[in-house]
């Protein structure tokens, strides 16, 4: 986001807007946008790790409170 704005604001300095300006600066970007994107995918992989295995964990623990409580004698 940042090299994107870096880029718009070196184009409205200049009079003229040639590739020589703008390629590198928009390629920085894009290659920080792939990095951020690598880092979302990773991110939003292991959270539904993690929320599918605590969805689990509490399954089981609910099942197991169940059969204990069954196993009390009934006054």
């Amino acid at each position: 986001m940042i090299g994107i704005l870096d880029t718009f604001s070196k184009l409205g300095e200049q009079s003229s807007a040639s590739l020589s300006v703008v390629a590198p600066a928009i390629s920085e970007a894009l290659i920080a946008t792939a990095a951020g994107i690598a880092v979302a995918i990773f991110a939003y992989t292991f959270h539904l790790i993690l929320k599918r295995k605590a969805y689990e964990l509490s399954s089981l623990l609910s099942s197991q409170s169940e059969v204990i409580l069954s196993q009390l004698p009934k006054e």
